[in-house]
């Protein structure tokens, strides 16, 4: 087995014969043969005969049709060994009543890339994250995506994300719209295993106490899998090696990225030695891309992230040294021949992203106020814990020496007006 991790210009195109891996014309013209399934019929009449039963069957013959991926388990055609290839986007969302970020080029990008299908890792919409809900923007959202993605023709499915589903309002409606994970599903003989990370049925602030037309805001992070979903990879794990591949996705990336997650010690032990090839999240934890490589399976963040305005980055200027901000927004792109795999980052909004540009930090620094080039002068300063508590330390002593002074001096000026106040009684 062949695996290779590349870099790929997003132009290149795959030739439809590693596409499909199923030679068409060769099926189709068989079809064409005089005398073929109608020898008592004139030839005319043969011919049109095969070309509707040829455009009958020409969704059969060329592989997964435009409603859902082909299931089975079988991982080889009648010309050989699966081919199929399918792109892993993460983090899409910009900001409410905002398209995704670089929306366009990315839907030609992956037209171009002709695959199969498509696996979105969570946050397709913003979600009024932290706002109180308003459907209409929502849904208006959700129908700007839906509309570009199903442009291209293919299945996609959504692992849902943090602002996907970050209240009751929102949870219902993806339901509405998409399926409830965990589940998993099979294409020409690879396994697809999509997982939720963001507790849709398990978060604290559930309905009871929602309240309508304020924020109700569920926390943020990874929730740890229950029992349900640990049982279904368990499940899945056990009948792995059915498989030629395993792929794995899901929104949060600290799961696996924190070292200390239970995800090393539960988790992957039921992956390692198996199919399993890769598993992909969306969340911008650290960066715009990260991998970590362990027993021959790759974890692999990668996501798009909205740019912060220029004054946004003036007024949080520790902001500039987020990884998020310089690093290149990224597509994942799969393609399977059989036992073999390649998995090629997709550079996307190359020379349409602000912070790689020169002049975007040139308009951040020059155009600061004394106060806010203060807040830089105190943040390059200060920008460690060491620092922080010497600052403390320091600014501490200075206040208990301050006091001591202003106390000396108060019990001074106390101690002569009583001697005044003494001498004046005195002299009475």
């Amino acid at each position: 087995m062949a695996t290779h991790l590349t870099m790929r210009r997003a132009g290149d195109r795959v030739p439809l014969s590693e596409k499909w891996g199923l030679n068409f014309l060769s099926a189709a013209g068989s079809l064409f043969r005089p005398g073929w399934y109608l020898p008592q019929q004139p030839m005319r009449t043969q011919r049109f005969a095969a070309l509707g039963l040829a455009l009958l069957l020409a969704p059969f013959l060329l592989g997964a049709g435009p409603g859902a991926p082909e299931e089975g388990t079988g991982a080889d055609g009648p010309d050989g060994p699966a081919s199929f290839s399918f792109v892993v986007w993460g983090h899409p969302r910009a900001g409410d009543g905002e398209p995704p970020v670089h929306f366009k080029e990315i839907l030609q990008r992956i037209r171009d890339l002709g695959a199969d299908f498509v696996i979105v890792t969570g946050d397709c919409i913003n979600g009024m994250y932290a706002k109180p809900k308003d459907p209409a923007v929502l849904n208006g959202d959700w129908d700007r995506f839906e509309t570009g993605i199903k442009q291209l023709g293919i299945p996609f499915y959504i692992a849902p994300g943090n602002h996907d589903v970050n209240d009751p309002v929102t949870r219902d409606l993806f339901l509405e719209r998409f399926r409830k994970p965990p589940y998993a599903f099979t294409f020409k003989g690879s396994r697809f295993i999509i997982l939720d990370t963001v507790g849709i049925d398990r978060q604290t602030r559930g309905p009871t106490r929602y309240q309508p037309g304020r924020s109700n805001t569920w926390y943020a992070g990874a929730i740890p899998f229950d029992n349900y979903q640990m049982n279904f990879l368990r499940e899945e794990a056990a009948q792995a090696d059915a498989y030629e591949h395993v792929f794995l996705f899901f929104h949060h990336s600290e799961v696996w990225l924190e070292s200390s997650s239970d995800w090393w010690t539960e988790v992957h032990p039921l992956l390692s030695g198996g199919p399993t090839r890769a598993v992909f999240s969306g969340n911008p934890w650290k960066g715009k891309y990260r991998y970590v490589e362990r027993d021959g399976i790759y974890y692999i963040e990668s996501a798009t992230f909205p740019m912060p305005s220029v004054s946004g980055l003036r007024r949080q200027p520790e902001r500039a040294r987020d990884s998020k901000l310089n690093q290149l927004d990224n597509l994942q792109f799969v393609r399977v021949q059989g036992s073999d795999y390649s998995i090629q980052t997709i550079v996307v909004g190359a020379l349409s992203t602000p912070s790689l540009s020169q002049t975007y930090w040139d308009q951040v620094e020059e155009g600061r106020s004394r106060r806010e080039k203060l807040l830089v002068w105190f943040n390059k300063r200060f920008n460690s814990y060491e620092s922080l508590i010497l600052l403390a330390v320091v600014g501490g002593g200075a206040c208990l020496l301050a006091g001591a002074v202003l106390g000396v001096g108060v019990s001074r000026l106390w101690r002569r007006g009583r001697r005044r106040s003494a001498t004046a009684s005195h002299r009475e």
